[in-house]
Formats: C-alpha cells, structure tokens, sequence
C-alpha cells in the first residue's frame, strides 16, 4: 500500500513538472511581437560554430524559462557567464547537433570533469570539484535527464529555426 502510495505522489510530482513544461513552452512560443527581436547571427566563424554557439544561447534561455516556471533561481544572464562555461554549453550543443544520444553526451561530459579533477559529490561544488552527476546515467535523476531532453528540444528547434525551415 505504502509503495502505491509513493508511485502515485510521484506521478503527482511528474505531472506537476509537465504542467510548469507546458509553461515554459508557452512563454518560448508567443508571437514575435511579444518577445524581445532576435540577436543577429554572428558570422564571423564557420557556419557550424555560430550555429552550435546560438542553439547553446537558446537552450540556455529555456532552461531559465523553466527555472522561473519551476520557482527557481534564475541563471546568470548569457552575456554575463564566464566564456568557459558558454564553451562548454557550446561544445554540448554541437553533441547534439551531431546526433549523439543524451547518455553518450553525459558520459562525454563526465569524461571531461573527471579528466579535470572532479569526483561524486552530494552539491556541485567547483571549488572542491565535485558533482551528484558523477553516476551512470540511467541513475541520474528523472528531473536531470528531463532537463537534458529539454536542452536537446531546443538545440534542435532552434537549429531548425536558424536553417530555414
């Protein structure tokens, strides 16, 4: 009984989650008029670079959509990150530009902070390099490997926006 219980609160929280999904999507697709106009695409690397960097900075921009859906804080504003963390956004955007599957870019990831020092941890910490995202991915958390899904979702819309169509 005490199993059903807790499967049936966590469908509650999962639906929940959508709901603030259907939000964000919401606010990402009202009219032109209502948004603030496109920045211009840089062109001054190859197409490939600026395509990977502005799908980063839109998937970026919808991940603070759902932070402000979800009543969480709200990210740093793109033009104030460090470069090395647009990079990295960057470098993820192209990952999914290529069509690497979510858990191949999480262990690509991974890979890369372990290379650098960093170990699991229970909080993200730079300063002690640690990470609760340190697991297989299949064990990372329902709302982690949504927020992946999501970050995939637009790179993807975005990148089609940006082609034409």
């Amino acid at each position: 009984m005490e199993e059903s219980k807790n499967l049936s609160r966590q469908n509650e929280e999962l639906l929940a989650e959508n709901s603030k999904l259907r939000d964000c999507i919401h606010i990402l697709t009202a009219p032109r008029s209502d948004r603030a106009p496109r920045p211009e695409i840089r062109s001054e690397r190859s197409d490939g670079v600026v395509l990977s960097v502005e799908c980063a900075r839109a998937a970026y921009r919808v991940w603070g959509a759902y932070c402000m859906a979800t009543c969480r804080p709200q990210p740093t504003e793109w033009k104030d990150l460090p470069q090395e963390s647009k990079d990295a956004l960057a470098k993820e955007a192209s990952l999914v530009l290529s069509g690497m599957p979510s858990y191949e870019r999480h262990n690509s990831r991974m890979a890369d902070k372990k290379a650098d020092g960093w170990t699991y941890g229970l909080a993200e910490d730079a300063q002690q390099k640690t990470s609760p995202e340190f697991l297989p991915y299949g064990q990372l958390p329902q709302e982690r490997r949504m927020l992946d899904a999501l970050f995939e979702g637009a790179v993807s819309a975005t990148a089609v926006a940006l082609r034409g169509f």
